[in-house]
């Protein structure tokens, strides 16, 4: 658990730094939102997971538009938090959303 936490303070620290150098809707800040969706993810805290990659698909789609491969990415992560927290229907809509970006 040790190596979670100084990975989310690290994290946390990035998001930070790019909230400071850059506008809140950047890319860099989105980057970061969605580093800590993964973290989040990957440590089983889904409902967590799933904020950080909404508020970062939205950055994207906001900077890039609706057909834009990082939308697709950021598609395809929330549709992984909602097939594991067994959302199925959710999951199967943003997945193929995300296939059809790509």
């Amino acid at each position: 658990m040790g190596d979670f936490m100084k990975a989310e303070e690290f994290h946390m620290k990035s998001l930070k730094i790019n909230h400071y150098l850059f506008d809140e809707n950047s890319f860099y800040v989105a980057m970061s939102l969605n580093n800590l969706g993964a973290l989040y993810y990957n440590s089983g805290n889904l409902f967590k997971a799933e904020t950080f990659y909404l508020k970062s698909q939205n950055i994207y789609q906001n900077l890039f538009g609706e057909n834009h491969s990082l939308v697709a990415t950021s598609l395809n992560n929330l549709a992984c938090s909602y097939e594991r927290l067994g959302n199925f229907t959710k999951a199967e809509v943003l997945h193929w959303k995300s296939m059809e970006i790509c």
